[in-house]
């Protein structure tokens, strides 16, 4: 490779690192200043957490739009406005006075992050190859985890200064947006099929069992992520232990940086084990975790349990990542990628309302419960659906 292209990729690997940064911004920057917005706004705790609601449910509906849009059109044309809008719509929900503006701007801020990352990791498997695209996908979850671990302690310090300003992070999309438009290399090859042509394909491609069994298992990362973890580890660490907010902050410090960590070594995992396997049993280490969480009698106890959670998660999203791109084309790499991040999103908003259901009628230990056993399942189904069709 001569040192142009050197040069190029590394641009390549840089932006997609920094669109990443921006994605995992959207919530964990803002969480510390909820009670401050519901004390500014006169709202409910309810309320306030329709901030999460608003940024996650559009996704559903645009990020599909967006994939199809950019394997017709090309990825960089979306990604470069679509880091102005989310720069945009971030700055300006610091600047409303109106909790009903906010929402619409949490909206909009939402629909962005969700498609550039989807879009980000197409651009994963359309500009890097095999070894080399496994490294970047590791790397790309390790800054993920390094941003989700460090966004909320940035919050927290900015929130000293009002609730506007954890908001006003998302300017720094605005740089990231000008290295996409002048650096990224653009991945887009047009076929020249047309647009009947280009369903028939992709519906063919979805009809693939791997790739429904990427969707199961993305659907289960996210509920479990958002179930069993985000939603009710507080609780658990208040109700159970006593313990103050401050101390579930440091669990979930400890998770994000375990789960760095663990994506980090992906190449190296990758050299004994194959990808679908580290999938398969990243969902052991969940199940492990969620047990532990159940049956711990002390902060050691906890703080055991999470990094397991950490370390399973670590090395669960760059092998879906990487299987991903693997099984798909140029193509409709889009479209396939974008359709999970719905699935990401579904599961992510279902995930604590049927905990929460599940919580009112048998307590926390079911929720820990369930997870566990959801987890072993499906272990069981890609351990032996993996041994079939891979």
């Amino acid at each position: 490779m001569n040192s142009a292209k050197k040069q190029n990729q590394k641009n390549n690997m840089l932006i997609i690192f920094g669109v990443t940064l921006m994605v995992v911004m959207g919530v964990s920057s803002i969480s510390p200043v909820f009670p401050l917005i519901k004390e500014e706004f006169n709202v409910t705790e309810q309320q306030v957490g329709l901030l999460i609601t608003f940024f996650n449910l559009p996704a559903i509906f645009l990020t599909p739009l967006f994939g199809v849009l950019a394997d017709r059109y090309g990825r960089k044309k979306f990604m470069v406005p679509l880091l102005f809008l989310f720069a945009v719509s971030g700055v300006l929900s610091g600047l409303t006075t109106n909790f009903n503006i906010l929402l619409l701007l949490r909206a909009i801020n939402g629909a962005g992050a969700s498609a550039l990352g989807a879009l980000n990791v197409t651009l994963m498997g359309d500009l890097f190859k095999e070894r080399e695209r496994l490294k970047v996908i590791g790397y790309n979850e390790t800054v993920a985890n390094i941003g989700l671990a460090i966004y909320p302690l940035m919050g927290g310090v900015l929130a000293i200064f009002g609730w506007q300003f954890p908001f006003f992070l998302s300017i720094l999309a605005v740089p990231v947006g000008i290295a996409t438009l002048f650096l990224l290399e653009d991945s887009h090859q047009n076929d020249g099929d047309n647009l009947k042509d280009y369903f028939v394909d992709l519906f063919k491609v979805l009809k693939d069992f791997r790739i429904i069994l990427i969707y199961i298992a993305g659907f289960s990362t996210f509920f479990l992520l958002s179930g069993a973890y985000s939603s009710y580890l507080p609780f658990l660490s208040e109700y159970k232990f006593g313990f103050p907010p401050w101390i579930t902050g440091i669990l979930m410090f400890f998770m994000s940086f375990t789960a760095a960590f663990a994506a980090s070594q992906l190449v190296k995992l990758s050299d004994r084990y194959t990808v679908k396997w580290l999938l398969a049993f990243s969902y052991v280490f969940y199940a492990i975790s969620l047990f532990l969480l159940m049956v711990a009698k002390s902060f050691v106890g906890l703080m055991v349990s999470v990094i397991i959670f950490g370390m399973g998660h670590g090395i669960n999203i760059p092998s879906m990542h990487s299987l991903t791109t693997e099984i798909t084309s140029r193509k409709n790499r889009g479209a396939v990628i974008s359709l999970r991040e719905v699935f990401f999103k579904l599961s992510g908003t279902l995930a604590p309302l049927m905990m929460g259901l599940l919580y009112s009628l048998n307590g926390i230990d079911a929720v820990y419960l369930s997870s566990a056993i959801y987890s072993l399942g499906i272990f069981v189904l890609l351990f032996f659906s993996f041994k079939k069709i891979f």
